[in-house]
């Protein structure tokens, strides 16, 4: 499912990809093999752990924001997107919290 806020893309939309699985743990290690592939080629990415509602996130980006990844899980639905603000809603929804 494809998720995001602000619909002007062309200034850089929100968006965000949610995939739940009963397979979470091998979709997870896949998608780290993608992030890590793309730091290898990306002389100035970046990769670091963030707290954000107090949970921790994966954050994979460059200084022009060429890449700016944000990678988390709850149970088995996992989130990529470009939004810390996504990720914040994400926590929130899966706690039930509805704003």
């Amino acid at each position: 499912m494809t998720i995001g806020f602000d619909n002007f893309v062309r200034e850089g939309a929100a968006i965000g990809v949610l995939i739940e699985s009963d397979k979470a743990a091998a979709l997870r290690a896949g998608i780290l093999q993608q992030r890590a592939a793309a730091k290898l080629t990306s002389p100035t990415a970046t990769e670091e752990t963030i707290e954000i509602a107090g949970q921790r996130v994966d954050f994979l980006s460059t200084p022009d924001n060429r890449i700016r990844s944000f990678f988390t899980a709850k149970d088995n639905v996992l989130l990529v997107t470009n939004s810390k603000e996504l990720v914040r809603r994400f926590f929130e929804a899966s706690e039930g919290k509805d704003n």
